[in-house]
C-alpha cells in the first residue's frame, strides 16, 4: 500500500529543487547551525528550570546540547578526514556560528534596562580555564575541515527578550536567574530563538545594528569575514540584506518558503529559489537536505541519501543541514558516537552512489555558485 506521507515528502523534496540556478557539478556541503550558542549552562540550572515547569527536556537543544569541547571537535575532525572524494578532498562541515550569548550579570546590574553580551570564546575560556577548545576550532579551520560562516550574533530576538524581562517579569526573571534566555511563552507568535523576528521599527533598528556588530565580532574572532549567512529558525526580512552586504556577505542560505516578519507582530511567507539575487546583490540558495540523527527514529542515512538523490536529479548541490547537537557530548548526549557513525555511513554512501561527488565548505560552494552566475551575466 502506498504511504501518502512518503509520497508527499518525496513530492516536496523534488519540487523545491526544480526552480532556479542549476549546475551539473555534484557538490556536497554540510550546513551545521548553532555553534557558539549556549542555552542551558549547567545540570543544576537544568533541574531548576524543569522543576518550574519550563520544558527544557522536550528539545535536544536544551536537554543535551552545550558548547563543543576540544574532544568533540577532534572526534569530528577524525571522521571527516577519513573520507575523501575523487579529487582527494576530505569531507568538511561549515559551522554556522552564533558569536555571543547574553551577559546575565551585566544585564542585571543595569536593572534590566540595557542588553550586554559575551563572546562565546570568553565562555569557553571561563568553562575550561584554558584556550584548548578554541585552539581546536583554529586547527579545524587550518586543516579546512571546519570552515565557519555566520548564523547571528545571538540566537534570541534581543529587543523582544528584553521587553519580556521588563514587562512579563516573573517567569522570565526566573529563567534569567537560571541563565536561560530561550524560554518561549505559549502566547508568543514566534519563538524567542528567532533572532531576526521583530515587532516594531525600533526592534528592526536594534536587530540591524546587531548584524553589523556580529559580522565585526566574527572577523575579530576568526581573522576573516564571513561570506555566507543563514538566519536562525529560517525567519528573516529582506530589509536586513543591506547590513549583510555592507559586512561583506555575498550569499544567503534560505528555506524554500521563508517566514518574513511584517514588523507589526505578524509575518508572511515568501518563496525563494536557487540563484535568486537581491537588490543588494546577495545570492540566495536553498537548503535542500537534512541529516539530524539525534532527532530521527527512521533510517536517517537512507532519508538523507534520498534527498541527495533528488538534489542531483535536478542538477542542484546537496546542501545538508545537520545541527551541532548531533556532534557534541553536552549533558549526557549518549548518542554522539552513534551519530558520528551514521555520518560516516552517509559520507561513504554518497561516494558509493555518486563517485564524482565533491565535498566543499558552504562558503566555497557559494563562491562557486556566484562565479557561475556572474559568468552567465557577462
Amino acid at each position: 500500500m502506498v504511504n501518502l506521507n512518503t509520497l508527499k515528502r518525496t513530492f516536496i523534496t523534488n519540487v523545491k529543487n526544480i526552480p532556479g540556478w542549476s549546475n551539473k557539478k555534484k557538490v556536497v556541503a554540510f550546513i551545521s547551525d548553532d555553534w557558539g550558542d549556549l542555552r542551558v549552562h549547567s545540570d543544576i540550572e537544568y533541574e531548576q528550570l524543569l522543576k518550574k515547569g519550563i520544558p527544557v527536556d522536550r528539545s535536544p537543544h536544551t536537554k543535551v546540547e552545550s558548547l563543543a569541547t576540544e574532544k568533540d571537535l577532534y572526534d569530528l575532525y577524525e571522521l571527516l578526514s577519513s573520507v575523501k572524494d575523487h579529487t582527494g578532498r576530505h569531507a568538511v562541515i561549515s559551522p554556522f556560528v552564533i558569536m555571543a550569548n547574553p551577559d546575565f550579570q551585566k544585564i542585571e546590574e543595569s536593572g534590566f534596562t540595557e542588553y550586554h553580551y559575551k563572546p562565546f570564546t570568553n565562555t569557553l575560556m571561563e568553562r575550561d580555564g584554558n584556550s584548548a577548545a578554541f585552539d581546536a576550532w583554529k586547527k579545524g579551520i587550518e586543516e579546512k575541515l571546519f570552515l565557519p560562516e555566520m548564523h547571528g550574533k545571538e540566537h534570541i530576538s534581543v529587543p523582544i527578550w528584553m521587553r519580556k524581562l521588563q514587562n512579563d517579569a516573573d517567569l522570565y526573571r526566573f529563567c534569567f536567574k537560571n541563565r536561560f534566555a530561550h524560554y518561549n511563552a505559549p502566547s508568543m507568535p514566534h519563538p524567542i530563538v528567532a533572532t531576526y523576528y521583530f515587532e516594531s521599527e525600533e526592534d528592526f533598528k536594534v536587530i540591524k545594528s546587531g548584524i553589523i556588530e556580529g559580522v565585526d565580532l566574527f572577523e575579530n574572532t576568526f581573522g576573516f569575514k564571513p561570506t555566507t549567512f543563514n538566519p536562525p529558525n529560517a525567519i528573516f526580512h529582506p530589509g536586513f540584506n543591506g547590513a549583510l552586504a555592507s559586512g561583506g556577505i555575498t550569499s544567503l542560505d534560505t528555506s524554500f518558503m521563508r517566514v518574513e516578519p511584517d514588523g507589526k507582530g505578524g509575518a508572511g511567507k515568501k518563496r525563494y529559489r536557487f540563484g535568486e539575487v537581491s537588490e543588494e546583490g546577495l545570492v540566495h540558495f536553498v537548503s535542500n537536505c537534512a541529516f539530524e540523527p539525534i532527532k530521527e527514529s527512521q533510517d536517517v542515512v537512507e532519508t538523507a541519501l534520498s534527498q541527495v538523490r533528488a538534489a542531483f536529479r535536478w542538477n542542484k548541490p546537496a546542501l545538508i543541514n545537520t545541527h551541532r547537537v548531533n556532534y557534541v557530548t553536552g549533558r549526557g548526549n549518549h548518542t554522539k558516537g552513534n551519530n558520528l557513525r551514521a555520518l560516516k555511513r552517509l559520507l561513504n554512501g554518497i561516494l558509493k552512489q555518486w563517485p564524482d561527488a565533491e565535498f566543499m565548505g558552504v562558503g566555497e560552494f557559494s563562491s562557486y555558485m556566484n562565479s557561475t552566475i556572474e559568468r552567465k551575466r557577462e
